[in-house]
């Protein structure tokens, strides 16, 4: 949705949802009983997005809003434009509406059982303050919407999938036990984004711009692969012959999408042989190395060493081959018993933390790696905030 679309909308039901969703991503609403009540949302570098949110509160509540360049946000950074409103009416409707805070917000009851274009609209206002759009060179496209605030995400997941939006979770852990796990929704498929673009939008056209290069590059890549494929097809057969993988054959065209030259390549009716290198294997080439990866097995290596001796570059089809044929081989240090080793090491790492002792120092000492004491530690901290609110 862009931004002349939205201001010639005349419901205001949509337009306020747009707000309510903005306001959920980047908006503070304070409220001090017989002092103040003030909304302030921060809108990043995009003047032309402030002035629209500046708009829609006037249009919306019809009381006046401040925009304004906030200069102070650091020393060589962006300037960061602001709009805001100092209005008891505003804060109090807002209130009635769904709780505010960056680990507290909701999607207001009244949008989840709107129609699809409110819903729509609250999502582009969300997507517009924490949402991002990924157009790279290597052809990772995608919509990604990110909080620390699972409970309100989830919420965010729902409206899409009223949408028939299909989209992905995904965490991202700090490795200071002190910053928030971060929730990521992101959506991927070509269909989807189109989806996105003709349901939800984005009032930031610097957003929707990227949005639109993105899915004219998904056309773009068909037909060249397509064209250059075809007339590829010997070269193709010489190296797969040769035993070159998918993606060497791709870089060695020149071409980034390695799966769409294989596709392709099927499509033109010709069928590849199994693959013997790479991370993508049939079960053949995996079977013939079974007596051996027993072996290995026995003999103490882990996973990915002996992924690393057999030169495969996906650990994993080792434990899927053996799971498949019935074999069980004690698991050496995994994933899995790595973490179950650190939970048992936990209160030796929580005294050591006592003595003063930083977690390089504990890593060194133990013989684990930083990175999973700084996980297991924050594990810990928010199982012991679960039970702390189910007994309040």
């Amino acid at each position: 949705m862009m931004i002349r679309e939205m201001r010639e909308q005349g419901p205001v039901d949509v337009v306020k949802s747009w707000l309510l969703g903005l306001i959920a991503g980047d908006g503070h609403v304070l409220a001090i009983p017989g002092s103040s009540h003030k909304v302030v949302i921060t809108m990043g570098p995009d003047e032309s997005l402030a002035r629209l949110a500046k708009d829609v509160i006037e249009t919306v509540y019809g009381v006046p809003a401040r925009v304004w360049a906030d200069d102070r946000v650091g020393q060589g950074r962006q300037i960061c434009w602001r709009v805001s409103v100092s209005r008891r009416v505003v804060v109090e409707d807002l209130q009635s509406l769904a709780p505010w805070g960056i680990h507290k917000w909701r999607v207001p009851e009244a949008v989840k059982t709107a129609g699809d274009d409110v819903k729509g609209a609250w999502i582009a206002g969300f997507a517009d303050a924490e949402g991002h759009v990924r157009n790279t060179m290597d052809h990772k496209r995608a919509i990604v919407l990110t909080s620390v605030n699972q409970a309100g995400l989830s919420d965010v997941s729902r409206l899409l999938t009223d949408l028939g939006i299909k989209h992905v979770w995904m965490l991202r852990h700090h490795k200071d036990p002190k910053c928030n796990t971060a929730y990521i929704l992101q959506v991927n498929h070509q269909q989807d984004l189109k989806k996105w673009k003709d349901l939800v939008g984005f009032g930031c056209e610097r957003k929707m711009k990227t949005l639109e290069e993105a899915l004219a590059s998904f056309e773009r890549d068909t037909q060249v692969h397509h064209e250059d494929t075809r007339q590829a097809l010997p070269e193709i057969k010489r190296r797969r012959a040769a035993g070159e993988t998918w993606r060497e054959i791709a870089e060695a065209l020149g071409w980034t999408c390695w799966e769409t030259v294989r596709d392709i390549c099927a499509r033109n009716g010709y069928e590849p042989r199994p693959e013997t290198k790479g991370k993508y294997r049939v079960k053949g080439y995996i079977e013939k190395l079974l007596p051996e990866i027993v072996r290995l097995r026995s003999e103490g290596l882990t996973q990915a060493d002996i992924a690393k001796q057999l030169g495969l570059k996906d650990a994993n089809t080792i434990n899927n081959a053996l799971q498949s044929h019935g074999i069980k081989v004690e698991m050496v240090e995994g994933r899995t018993q790595g973490k179950r080793k650190i939970e048992k090491l936990l209160p030796e790492i929580q005294r050591m933390r006592a003595e003063g002792k930083s977690v390089s120092q504990i890593s060194t000492e133990l013989e684990i790696p930083a990175s999973s004491i700084y996980a297991a530690i924050s594990r810990e901290k928010k199982k012991q905030e679960t039970t702390a609110q189910n007994t309040t």
